[in-house]
This record gives C-alpha cells, sequence and structure tokens, in this order.
C-alpha cells in the first residue's frame, strides 16, 4: 500500500554532459567529488529542479554512488 501523502515528482531528463567551472563532463569522464575525493566513472547525469545535478559514478571496484554538484559549482 502506497503512503498516501508522498508526493510524486516528475522524471528529470538524463543528459549526456554538463560544464562545471569552464570544463566540460559527459558520461564516460573521470570526475573526483569534491568532498570524499573518490573517482569514478560518469555513467549517468540528471539535471534536478534545483538547479543542481545528480551524478552516478561507477567506482574502480565495479561499486556505483550518487553525488550531488551543487548550483553553485555550475556555470
Amino acid at each position: 500500500m502506497s503512503d498516501p501523502n508522498a508526493t510524486i515528482l516528475p522524471y528529470t531528463e538524463r543528459r549526456k554532459q554538463m560544464t562545471i567551472q569552464d570544463k566540460l563532463y559527459q558520461v564516460g569522464d573521470l570526475f573526483t567529488t569534491l568532498k570524499s575525493k573518490k573517482t569514478g566513472v560518469i555513467k549517468e547525469i540528471h539535471p534536478q529542479a534545483s538547479g543542481s545535478v545528480r551524478v552516478l559514478l561507477e567506482m574502480p571496484t565495479k561499486e556505483t554512488r550518487w553525488t550531488t554538484v551543487s548550483a553553485s559549482s555550475l556555470v
């Protein structure tokens, strides 16, 4: 049974590239997170309504992890 107070958010369009501080990143590029300094290959890029971007990274161990790039970091 679903939660009657749940909000259904619209699907966010998936992109193939993003620009941060004049550097273009795209699916397949290496990306290092700012806080944890984890580096992985970009698998998916999802812009959010707030202006931030969710990025799915595949680590060298083949584990995946999501990271968020804040709107202040985006060009």
